[in-house]
């Protein structure tokens, strides 16, 4: 998901998903500066943020690094 949407900040997207569906796997991405503070924010918190521009390879990289990190969650 992008961090910054038309009607919805992704920030608070991703906290009603977390809410609702903490178990779903989300990889959000954003055009902006790494040290934007909330981004920061998640960061520190574990998220791993995909930072646009990117490739292809670091797409699926990064899906492949969040599918293989929810399946090996306890349940």
């Amino acid at each position: 998901m992008d961090l910054v949407l038309p009607k919805l900040s992704g920030l608070d997207l991703l906290e009603r998903l977390r809410h609702r569906r903490p178990d779903v796997p989300v990889i959000p991405m954003s055009g902006y500066s790494p040290e934007h503070a909330r981004i920061e924010e998640l960061v520190r918190e574990g998220v791993k943020v995909l930072h646009k521009p990117f490739s292809r390879t670091e797409l699926a990289v990064k899906v492949r690094e969040t599918l293989d990190r929810a399946q090996n969650k306890p349940s």
